[in-house]
């Protein structure tokens, strides 16, 4: 019996190359965090009615934003996404006044 790692029939000596596999596999690498900061910037411009909710108190808002940069950052933390988002959010002005 071994002691390595197998996945899809192909055999990994150590664990760290079998999860790097794993991880490109499924595409589950950790963006950077200026990629998704600049991602919720773009996010926060297309989506100004989210946005002006938010400011007026409805926080559940949030979740269609936060489930846009979800969707582009699959392998994303989503606690690392929701500070971020959050931190943009209470730092924009509500766009329209009306």
């Amino acid at each position: 019996m071994s002691n390595g790692y197998e996945y899809d029939g192909i055999y990994y000596d150590s664990f760290d190359k079998w999860l790097d596999y794993i991880i490109e596999k499924l595409d589950l690498a950790i963006p950077p965090t200026k990629d998704i900061e600049d991602y919720i910037d773009i996010v926060i411009q297309e989506n100004t009615k989210s946005i002006d909710d938010y400011k007026r108190g409805n926080k559940k808002a949030i979740n269609a934003l936060f489930g846009k940069v979800m969707k582009k950052f699959k392998g994303a933390e989503t606690d690392t996404v929701k500070l971020l988002l959050e931190g943009r959010l209470n730092a924009v002005e509500t766009i329209s006044k009306t």
